[in-house]
């Protein structure tokens, strides 16, 4: 699954930042917990202002 979201266009000369991470899962049973923990946190990321775009 991929989470995809283009919030508000970015300005022409702005500064942006990129932020990048891998979090490889050990086993079957974390994947639950991961996915509603990633939901909560593309939720507060919708509700950030200033964010151009993310994907998850």
């Amino acid at each position: 699954m991929r989470l995809k979201g283009a919030i508000e266009p970015a300005q022409s000369g702005a500064e942006l930042l990129c932020i990048g991470a891998r979090l490889p899962l050990k086993g079957f049973r974390q994947l639950f917990p991961f996915m509603r923990s990633l939901m909560r946190v593309a939720g507060q990321m919708r509700r950030t202002s200033g964010l151009a775009r993310f994907a998850m």
